[in-house]
């Protein structure tokens, strides 16, 4: 057990370190864009920016790496957390005890999390630059199919529609021409005609639709039903 001495402390510090370190630099990110108008950091400022919440975030956890060294000092003894915490106090200096070192270890912060912001920004310019890059060829690719696709379907559709009502049309004028065209030489469509016969007797007989042209010099017989 004495190898995971101050495994708790350590925890409780990484913890809070690293949620300071990168509220405080999306903090100043969002301030840098307003006050620039947008503009993009330089690599400069991003080391500045990193350095600046890198150091502010090892302040915050000071105390807590303290109590962390004190123990790993003394693991031979399985110090507990809070028997670190009173023997820091102990030693004099009240709670400005908890912050000794916090100069040398804000700056080894600073340092490191300033080279870590700044790959980390040029990384991710990278991998947005590649994002945009595919997201332009997709749309390219889209556009080209799209001109060597035929026409759309519901253009297509638009075209069958027309077809069909100018067929309709054509349809109907063509029974409209033939309908005079019957008229005129005698044969009755859709309705009925009687026919008269000349000889003795009286006689009706009904004309089918679309029958032939009626003769009115038929001669029928005077019974024929």
């Amino acid at each position: 057990m004495g190898l995971f001495t101050g495994f708790l402390p350590t925890l409780l510090e990484d913890v809070p370190d690293m949620a300071v370190k990168f509220a405080a630099y999306e903090t100043m990110r969002l301030t840098h864009s307003s006050v620039t108008n947008g503009r993009q950091p330089s690599t400069l400022e991003d080391l500045v920016m990193g350095g600046a919440a890198g150091a502010a975030a090892a302040a915050a956890t000071t105390p807590l790496d303290v109590v962390k060294t004190r123990m790993m000092c003394s693991a031979s003894s399985r110090p507990t957390l809070t028997g670190a915490a009173k023997g820091v106090l102990a030693e004099g200096g009240g709670f400005q005890a908890f912050f000794r070192g916090v100069g040398p270890r804000a700056l080894s912060n600073g340092i490191n999390s300033a080279v870590f912001f700044c790959f980390f920004e040029a990384i991710r310019r990278v991998l947005i630059s590649n994002q945009q890059q595919k997201k332009a060829q997709l749309q390219i690719t889209e556009f080209e199919l799209q001109q060597e696709s035929p026409a759309h379907p519901q253009s297509s559709h638009i075209s069958s529609t027309q077809q069909n009502q100018r067929q309709g049309a054509q349809q109907q004028q063509a029974v409209l021409t033939l309908s005079s065209t019957q008229d005129a030489s005698g044969v009755h469509v859709g309705r009925s005609r009687p026919v008269r016969g000349h000889a003795t007797g009286s006689g009706k007989l009904a004309c089918l639709s679309l029958a032939l042209p009626v003769n009115h010099t038929l001669q029928l017989p005077g019974r024929w039903w």
